[in-house]
C-alpha cells in the first residue's frame, strides 16, 4: 500500500470529520468517493478499503479498471457525463449513477434495468451555475424529471448531484446551499422517494460542501495527486 495515499486519505477523513462536527453532523453520515478518472489501476487498488466508494467518469475506463481488479470489491459509482449509448455498460454494474440529466437517458437506464430485473439507483444532476460547458438540468426543470422518474419502477432517485463553477469559499457555499434547498424541495414534492443523497464538493471544496449538507463528496487529486 502506498503510504502517501493512506496518509492523504487519513488527512481527508480528518478534515471531513472536522467539517461535519462544525455543522453538528455525524462524520459517519458522509461518504468519501474516490475519483478514478485517469488513474492507474494499481494506484486505485491501493486505496480500496480506505474509501467508501470509487467514482468512475468514463464507461470504457470503468470497465478497464474493473477487469484489472482495481476496485477490489469496493462499491463503484458512475459520476461522469453518461452518453445514452454507453448506458448499457453502466447499468447494473454500479451502485449509483450520479449524472442523470435528461428524459432520454432516464428512459434508457430504466429500460436496461428492467431487462435485468433490477432497480438502478440514480442521482439527478443539476447545472447549478448555469454553465454552457457543463451537463445538468436547470433547477426549474427538476420537478418534471422527478415526476417522470416516479413513474418508472426500475429506477430509484436517491438525490441530487452538482459540479458548481470554480469559486471562492463564500460563493461555493451559496451554490451548495442552493443545492440543499433543491433537495428539500424534491423531498416535499415526492415524499415517497428515498431522497437522502446530496453529491457535491471536490478536492478543493469538500469542506464547504459538508458545511452546507453534502452527504457524499467526490475527491480525486487530494488522494492520488494531479493526473499526468
Amino acid at each position: 500500500m502506498s503510504t502517501d495515499i493512506a496518509a492523504n486519505i487519513a488527512s481527508i477523513r480528518a478534515r471531513m470529520a472536522n467539517a461535519a462536527q462544525r455543522a453538528e453532523r455525524q462524520p459517519s453520515d458522509i461518504v468519501l468517493c474516490a475519483v478514478c478518472k485517469g488513474q492507474d489501476s494499481a494506484l486505485i487498488r491501493q486505496s480500496a478499503g480506505l474509501v467508501d466508494c470509487f467514482g468512475e467518469n468514463r464507461a470504457q475506463e470503468m470497465l478497464l479498471h474493473a477487469n484489472q481488479g482495481a476496485h477490489a470489491h469496493t462499491p463503484v459509482h458512475f459520476i461522469g457525463h453518461l452518453q445514452t449509448n454507453k448506458a448499457k455498460d453502466v447499468v447494473g454494474r454500479v451502485q449509483l449513477i450520479h449524472s442523470v440529466d435528461r428524459n432520454r437517458l432516464l428512459a434508457r437506464i430504466a429500460a436496461l434495468a428492467d431487462s435485468q430485473a433490477l432497480v438502478q439507483d440514480i442521482l439527478i444532476q443539476i447545472n447549478i451555475g448555469a454553465e454552457a460547458s457543463k451537463s445538468g438540468l436547470s433547477p426549474d426543470e427538476l420537478p418534471a424529471l422527478l415526476d417522470t422518474a416516479a413513474a418508472l419502477p426500475s429506477v430509484r432517485v436517491r438525490g441530487l448531484m452538482a459540479i458548481p463553477p470554480p469559486a471562492d469559499s463564500t460563493e461555493n457555499r451559496r451554490y451548495f446551499a442552493r443545492m440543499r434547498a433543491l433537495l428539500t424541495q424534491a423531498q416535499t414534492l415526492h415524499p415517497g422517494m428515498p431522497l437522502d443523497t446530496l453529491s457535491m464538493g471536490m478536492s478543493d471544496s469538500f469542506e464547504d460542501a459538508i458545511l452546507e449538507g453534502a452527504t457524499l463528496v467526490r475527491v480525486g487529486s487530494a488522494i492520488y495527486g494531479q493526473r499526468t
